[in-house]
């Protein structure tokens, strides 16, 4: 599974970040877990990179909150998430969306450029309108256990075959 985040994501509510309990969802659905966090220094391209780890995956799943993020390098008009949400979409993964809601408590408010600012709110319309079913969240629990039900939603219709089953897939 691919886990698609910003940073604050890995680090709020302090006591259990959402990031956190995402990957306890993965683990638990007995998957492994391919995130920014866990790439390893290297001679590569970061984005180029991330394309790649995206194209491994069987799943792609996307935590969107209120901060924009970095920009994706040579490619200034997409945050990593974006760029993550674009390649994952043309590789027609499964993607499972969580929206983190912006009355979240566990959050800090997002400090940011209103350029920035701009650019998220634009990107969260632009997942909301996907035809994609995005799932609203508050809390970390709530995002575990909705992730958890989503893999296992998954699974089962690969068993029945009424869904492409996982395998790798390759940037074109």
């Amino acid at each position: 599974m691919f886990l698609s985040h910003t940073s604050d994501l890995r680090e709020h509510p302090a006591r259990r970040p959402f990031a956190a309990a995402a990957e306890a969802a993965v683990v638990r659905a007995g998957h492994a877990v391919s995130d920014m966090a866990y790439f390893a220094a290297g001679d590569a391209d970061c984005a180029d990179h991330c394309a790649r780890m995206v194209a491994r995956s069987d799943v792609y799943v996307g935590l969107v909150g209120g901060r924009y993020g970095s920009p994706a390098r040579g490619r200034p008009d997409l945050s990593y998430t974006e760029l993550e949400f674009e390649i994952a979409s043309a590789l027609r993964l499964p993607r499972l969306i969580f929206l983190i809601r912006e009355d979240a408590p566990a959050l800090p408010p997002a400090v940011q450029s209103a350029e920035r600012r701009a650019r998220q709110a634009a990107f969260r319309r632009r997942v909301q309108a996907s035809g994609l079913m995005v799932a609203r969240v508050r809390w970390p629990v709530e995002l575990e256990l909705g992730l958890l039900h989503a893999l296992g939603e998954l699974r089962v219709h690969a068993c029945m075959g009424t869904r492409p089953s996982f395998r790798p897939r390759e940037i074109a």
